[in-house]
Formats: structure tokens, C-alpha cells, sequence
């Protein structure tokens, strides 16, 4: 098995668990490292379908994380 094998196994693996996460926020970030695991898979493998469809769900998840947190620190 190589690195970037590897590194498709550990994106699968914090996408599986962060749809386990009760709390979004942590869901959201778990999800957030599982997609960039898979944009970096994606590259290195040069499959543009799943480095499209992962950056576009990172874009989400920082967009909604960053709105959770300047939501709570404006409370």
C-alpha cells in the first residue's frame, strides 16, 4: 500500500466519523480534514471529479463553521 492510498483510507475514515459526531461543529471540522485528505488524494491521483467535489464541500464546511464562530463571539 502507498502513501497515496493511504491518505484515500484516512479520508474515508474522518468523513465515516464525522457523520458518527452528534455536535455539527465537530462534525463540520472532522468532515473539513476528511475533505482536504480527499482533495490531496484526488490531485495525486488526478482524478478532478473528486478534487472538484471535495473543495466545493470544504468551501461549505469553513463557510459554515466561520459563520457558527463569528455568530458566537458576537453573542
Amino acid at each position: 500500500m502507498d502513501y497515496i492510498e493511504l491518505t484515500g483510507y484516512a479520508a474515508s475514515a474522518f468523513l465515516i466519523v464525522s457523520f458518527a459526531m452528534k455536535n455539527v461543529v465537530w462534525l463540520r471540522i472532522l468532515n473539513s480534514v476528511g475533505a482536504f485528505l480527499f482533495i490531496v488524494y484526488g490531485i495525486l491521483k488526478n482524478a478532478l471529479p473528486v478534487t472538484i467535489t471535495n473543495v466545493l464541500i470544504l468551501g461549505l464546511n469553513l463557510y459554515y463553521l466561520t459563520g457558527y464562530w463569528r455568530k458566537k463571539n458576537n453573542s
